[in-house]
């Protein structure tokens, strides 16, 4: 009697040659172990972000927001830029930190090359020549 309970569970190991329905069993078990283990994980990262989302709201409503805030001259950023394109600026900044930020300023995307040249060097670098 005391030999079947020391046996191991019938879904840690298969026979040499199990049936198909030995097979489906394990397979079954298998997932269910992995099904949970992600639903798990799936369910501590909801709780870490309800405790996230909890604090950032306290301090949002903690933090009153000014009634104004100074703005950056226009004149400052290239002329050939219109001026609708800092409205747009302006509106998508405000719209995705809520109002809590501000433009500083506006430039256009300059062309340095220095990073590529970087990346460049270091694969250049990281080949060896041989020696025949």
């Amino acid at each position: 009697m005391t030999a079947i309970f020391l046996s191991p569970p019938m879904f840690a190991e298969l026979s040499e040659h199990p049936r198909f329905a030995e097979s489906v069993v394990y397979q079954f078990n298998g997932l269910l172990v992995v099904f949970v283990a992600l639903g798990s994980i799936w369910v501590l990262l909801e709780i870490i972000g309800a405790f996230f989302r909890r604090s950032a709201a306290r301090q949002s409503a903690g933090a009153a927001p000014s009634a104004t805030l100074p703005v950056a001259p226009v004149a400052a950023a290239a002329p050939t830029v219109p001026p609708e394109i800092y409205v747009a600026i302006a509106a998508a900044v405000h719209c995705a930190y809520n109002g809590r930020a501000r433009v500083i300023a506006v430039s256009p995307e300059t062309s340095d090359t220095t990073w590529a040249l970087e990346g460049r060097r270091a694969i250049f670098s990281s080949h060896h020549v041989r020696n025949r």
